[in-house]
């Protein structure tokens, strides 16, 4: 009896344990079971968040847009260089043709007097027009300022000569003392009075429509002699030695 109570504790040869192979039948006739587990689990998704490429197109943008633009730098600079070595414009020519003096008057340090003045310009370039803007002339004597005025622009085609007349005038104006004593000893022992007298003008340079260069332009003719005598109100002057050129600069 105790041998069918443990015949009875057996599992049945046929029943697999869980998770441990079945064994074969023991007679070999029969097929074997499949082995069973458990199924194989996924990995794990890992989202990556870290975005490093746009800070990298931005950089690259930056890069291509710099480039670009001191490229266009540098081929506008190489024409502009062009142009300008075949133009190559220069400055107009200027002479003082003439000048005279009238209301002339040095009483009680006050000093009256009116000046007509004509310059001829020539413009040289056969290509480069050139126009004046703000357009000033001014008189000194012995450095020193006696007065200036404003004279309307204008426009010097190229090859072209054009006159500028200018009118500058004082009336019962005072100056320095020294300027009214070298006034009457120039009269009174050399019969002349000398001046520098001065052209200003904001000036720009034009080939058609395009406009490549601008600058200030001076002009200085210095020691303009006008013969005077004493107690005289008005004198011309006398170019012995033909109209005197004026030095011209920027």
């Amino acid at each position: 009896m105790n041998n069918n109570n443990y015949r009875m504790q057996q599992p049945p040869p046929s029943v697999p344990v869980t998770g441990y192979p079945a064994p074969p039948y023991q007679n070999g006739g029969g097929q074997q079971y499949p082995y069973v587990a458990y199924p194989q689990q996924a990995p794990l998704y890992y989202n990556n968040n870290n975005n490093n490429d746009a800070p990298f197109a931005t950089r690259s943008f930056f890069r291509a847009f710099i480039g670009t633009m001191i490229c266009l730098i540098i081929i506008f600079s190489i024409i502009l260089l062009i142009t300008f070595l075949v133009l190559r414009p220069s400055f107009p020519s200027f002479q003082l043709t003439s000048i005279s003096i009238s209301d002339f008057n040095t009483s009680s340090q006050l000093l009256s007097a009116t000046w007509h003045i004509s310059f001829l310009t020539f413009n040289r370039n056969k290509k480069i027009s050139v126009t004046y803007n703000a357009l000033r002339s001014a008189i000194f004597y012995r450095s020193y300022f006696l007065t200036d005025s404003q004279l309307p622009p204008f426009k010097a085609e190229t090859m072209s000569e054009n006159t500028i007349n200018a009118t500058l005038a004082l009336s019962q104006t005072y100056v320095e003392p020294f300027v009214i004593r070298g006034l009457n000893t120039d009269i009174n022992q050399r019969g002349s009075i000398t001046f520098d007298v001065q052209l200003i003008s904001a000036t720009s340079f034009h080939s058609g429509s395009w406009r490549f260069r601008s600058l200030l332009l001076k002009v200085l003719c210095e020691d303009v002699s006008i013969s005077i005598s004493s107690n005289a109100t008005s004198a011309n002057a006398n170019f012995i030695h033909g109209p005197p050129k004026c030095q011209v600069w920027s």
